[in-house]
């Protein structure tokens, strides 16, 4: 006989309302972290979830389990994007590689014409004398500003000895100048020189000695640069990572500058004076009658 699901007893429908409130208390139990961020609701515990009456269910070991489960799953997924996001080489690496690849290049073109003369010419005579100089006005403007602006805030940022601001600025600015503005404005300084030089005396073998001289010196600078700011800046940046605060201020607290940064600067001021002594040649150009 089928059954009757419109004539049952009072026990039967008791039955029914508890087996009915367990399925959907245990449904809520499993997925009570799906359903919270969902709906935005915090997260409860699953030992207080299901309870009838005066009988305490407990889902504990359930619970635990999916629990480990769902650890497992975030784990495994969170290795997973770390090992995919993790690039082949690091960050330093690949800037020592195109510091390395800048330098080659641009000496091979200063070499090349210091001994064959103006080369490539399609480069060299793309442009007018007036034109060369406006580049190198502008490049030699950017270079120079941008190491002498620096050098003062790089102080202003050690003198005020705030760990927030000292570490946004060594571990990011010093990187972002070098590579977005030093090493663009210092090419455009060369090549421009070569050019006038090729222009204006016919070539680098054969151009005044406050040319000869301005190359040299900036050959001197970029070794000093090279060995004294380039290789402090990881040491800089391991020493800011790792200051600490002298009392309670967290973030903005008062920090015991470290030797290595004090060293950058006196190595800034060096450079400082580097840029003043270029510009003094190029400018006075001794040797050369008024």
């Amino acid at each position: 006989h089928p059954p009757n699901f419109f004539n049952i007893g009072h026990r039967n429908t008791e039955e029914m309302t508890k087996t009915l409130n367990l399925t959907i208390l245990f449904a809520i139990a499993s997925y009570h972290n799906e359903l919270a961020s969902a709906f935005h609701l915090p997260q409860p515990s699953c030992r207080y979830l299901i309870h009838h009456r005066r009988t305490a269910t407990r889902w504990e070991p359930a619970c635990r389990s999916i629990q480990h489960r769902e650890d497992k799953l975030v784990m495994s997924v969170s290795t997973s994007s770390q090992a995919s996001k993790s690039p082949p080489m690091s960050n330093n690496f690949k800037r020592t590689i195109y510091l390395h690849l800048w330098v080659i290049i641009l000496s091979a073109f200063v070499i090349s014409n210091k001994v064959k003369g103006p080369y490539p010419q399609a480069l060299i005579y793309a442009l007018n004398r007036p034109q060369w100089s406006l580049v190198h006005a502008l490049s030699s403007m950017l270079f120079g500003g941008t190491i002498v602006l620096s050098t003062l805030m790089e102080y202003i940022v050690i003198t005020c000895k705030k760990t927030s601001v000292i570490k946004f600025w060594f571990t990011s600015v010093p990187q972002y100048l070098d590579s977005k503005v030093v090493l663009v404005a210092l090419t455009g300084a060369i090549v421009s020189g070569v050019g006038q030089a090729a222009l204006a005396y016919g070539g680098l073998a054969t151009s005044p000695k406050h040319v000869i001289g301005s190359f040299h010196l900036l050959t001197t600078f970029g070794l000093w640069w090279g060995i004294t700011d380039v290789t402090t800046q990881k040491k800089a940046m391991e020493a800011v990572q790792n200051l600490e605060v002298e009392g309670d201020d967290g973030d903005d607290g008062v920090v015991e500058v470290p030797k290595v940064l004090k060293v950058r600067v006196l190595s800034n001021v060096v450079s400082c004076l580097f840029v003043v002594a270029m510009y003094a040649l190029m400018v006075l150009k001794p040797g050369i009658g008024s």
